[in-house]
């Protein structure tokens, strides 16, 4: 499992690396919680961390439907002021 960060992220706000990081991070300990919980049914089962790709295609989105989301908000609201 690596935790390193995809190269286009280091252009990002400081807030986006770092929060990616603590998520690959906690997927150690959430594994081996969940490889004992699968035990207990005779299964097995594994997070692994997403892409390098996924990871700026996921945080595009979520940035896209912000900016979609606060924009209308903006018009919805300077529409009720006018």
């Amino acid at each position: 499992m690596s935790s390193a960060l995809p190269a286009g992220l280091a252009a990002a706000p400081p807030a986006i690396p770092l929060a990616l990081a603590a998520v690959t991070l906690a997927l150690r300990p959430l594994n081996t919680a969940i490889a004992e919980f699968a035990r207990l049914y005779a299964s097995e089962f594994q997070l692994v961390p997403l892409q390098p790709l996924m990871m700026v295609a996921l945080l595009d989105l979520s940035a896209t439907l912000g900016l979609i989301g606060a924009r209308l908000s903006v018009r919805r609201h300077t529409a009720r002021l006018n």
